[in-house]
Parts: C-alpha cells; structure tokens; sequence
C-alpha cells in the first residue's frame, strides 16, 4: 500500500522541499491571515474563539491552546521526517514507494 493510500499521510517522493516550501508559503498566509482578522474584528470573542483561534491551532504549533491537532509545522515535519526515511533506505533495495 503506498503513503497516499494511508488516511492522514501524504504520499512522499522527491522534491520534498518544494512541498516543504509551499506549506511554508500558505503558512505565511494564514498568519498574515490572522493579523488581518484581528484587527478586523477586535475584541469580538465569538469571531476570536471560533474562527481566529481555530485558524492559529491548524498555522502551527506555536499557539497558547492545548492542541494536538494536524497543523501546517506537523506537515512539514512529515515531509522532512519521510525525506530522511528515503535516505536512510537507500541502497537497501528500496523501490521508492515508501515500503508500504
């Protein structure tokens, strides 16, 4: 079964860091994003708590929330992460397709 056919896992080959850079790239987004809807809404707490804050919890794992939820840095720690898998596994016969 190749990565892609995994839920949750996005299917690794060469070219990582073009991916890595694109996620960084909508990351930069989102933030930008962020400060954009802040100053738009103020102190408006439902808009914060249920639009703002969601957005701050899937943009990366520097936030203030108790959250373990799948975020743009949890991506990019899985591309690297599959990239040095691929290394690792070179020359040991390996096809390519993740082992899977």
């Amino acid at each position: 079964m190749h990565t892609a056919d995994k839920p949750g896992k996005v299917r690794m080959k060469e070219g990582n860091q073009e991916k890595i850079d694109k996620v960084e790239q909508a990351q930069d987004k989102l933030k930008e994003a962020i400060e954009i809807l802040e100053e738009a809404v103020g102190d408006d707490g439902h808009t914060r708590a249920y639009l703002i804050d969601q957005i701050k919890t899937l943009t990366s794992s520097d936030h203030e929330f108790l959250c373990g939820d799948f975020n743009c840095d949890k991506l990019m720690e899985q591309l690297r992460e599959d990239d040095d898998d691929d290394e690792d596994h070179m020359g040991e016969g390996h096809t390519g397709d993740g082992g899977y």
